[in-house]
């Protein structure tokens, strides 16, 4: 009788330590998965942040290349002639 209430609680034991093992094996996966998560994240704000300055260097150099332009269509041009 007292062999048997042994093993029992040996079981109960084996068991117990069996789902607590599966509980580790769950927050590790959870956590693997969060932390790819917040990669991903922090990779996607410094694209759109690159992105950023990408359209706005490319704005200046339309700018520039409009301002060029009409430069060369003006030919010489006197904003104050000189007074005589």
């Amino acid at each position: 009788m007292l062999t048997q209430q042994n093993y029992a609680n040996q079981i109960n034991a084996i068991q117990g330590f069996n789902a607590i093992s599966a509980k580790l094996d769950q927050l590790g996966f959870q956590m693997e998965n969060c932390c790819c998560s917040i990669k991903t994240q922090m990779l996607q704000d410094k694209y759109e942040a690159l992105e950023s300055k990408y359209l706005v260097a490319q704005n200046d150099l339309s700018n520039a290349a409009q301002s060029q332009y009409i430069l060369g269509a003006l030919g010489r041009f006197v904003a104050y002639p000189a007074s005589a």
